[in-house]
């Protein structure tokens, strides 16, 4: 499956990258340091799927769903960050996002995500506000 990558902290997407080069499944096709250079770029690359994170300068990732909402771009997303609050999965949901997951998740659950997106399946990452049905009482409280 081919991959874009797009987080801020360079060293970081560049630790995910490596950590995804070590599955023959997998083909990093571009990274990207936030949500703008991410549309600029898409011209340029086709992905399968998009891992993107929320807390980003310039266009974060709940701006970065309404843009590729907005513009057509049907690219399954896969939201991979730190914040595990209950209402920005439900705006990444609502925005588009086929997935959430935060970074502490292993490499091979990671890449199971992604193929359960791919799939056409959403995926929560198993844990506290990751589940949908959680998500929605939550943030009606």
């Amino acid at each position: 499956m081919k991959v874009v990558v797009v987080d801020d902290q360079k060293l970081v997407r560049e630790g995910i990258v490596t950590l995804l080069q070590f599955n023959e499944e997998v083909e990093v096709i571009a990274q990207y340091d936030n949500g703008q250079t991410l549309l600029d770029g898409l011209s340029e690359v086709s992905p399968d799927i998009i891992l993107l994170d929320l807390s980003m300068p310039i266009m974060n990732g709940i701006a970065t769903l309404k843009q590729l909402n907005s513009r057509g771009i049907t690219i399954p997303v896969l939201v991979l960050t730190t914040f595990d609050d209950p209402k920005l999965v439900l705006d990444s949901l609502s925005n588009g996002a086929k997935g959430f997951v935060l970074k502490d998740i292993a490499l091979d659950s990671l890449v199971n995500a992604m193929k359960t997106i791919l799939n056409g399946e959403t995926y929560f990452q198993p844990g506290n506000y990751r589940n949908p049905i959680k998500v929605c009482t939550k943030t009606r409280q």
